[in-house]
């Protein structure tokens, strides 16, 4: 084999490790340690039975997102299920479904008019996001 058929058959795998590791940086991680974040939704006291939820850090940290399923979630910052940093978030959630059939009133759909905050600790680990 010669050299630019060797070139040719690594340059793909190169680029591919490139794309693939766009993970956060341990630095981006130290300044964004996560905590353990898991619960449940309920509307009128009733789960949620499928959705999302969102957790947006006060401080302009990086967001923390889950799907609700049968009520419960967890969350993920950068890993699937490693939860959110810590600090006063505010909340947004969505049923599934939308428009008109999302069982979830429009005002929890956005950070700005849910009126929705967790504070986000060591101490707590799961949380009850109650709407009404």
């Amino acid at each position: 084999m010669n050299r630019i058929s060797a070139l040719i058959l690594v340059m793909p795998v190169c680029i591919l490790l490139t794309i693939g590791c766009n993970s956060p940086t341990p630095e981006a991680s130290k300044n964004q340690m996560t905590l353990p974040v898991k619960g449940k939704v309920l509307l009128k006291g009733q789960p949620i039975l499928n959705g999302t939820i969102s957790f947006e850090p006060d401080n302009g940290g990086r967001e923390a997102n889950g799907n609700i399923e049968n009520g419960t979630f967890s969350l993920t910052t950068f890993q699937k299920d490693d939860g959110a940093v810590a600090g006063l978030h505010r909340v947004a959630v969505k049923g599934a479904g939308g428009g008109k059939k999302d069982p979830v009133p429009l005002k929890y759909h956005n950070y700005s008019s849910s009126g929705l905050t967790v504070e986000v600790s060591a101490e707590k680990a799961e949380y009850v996001i109650e709407l009404k």
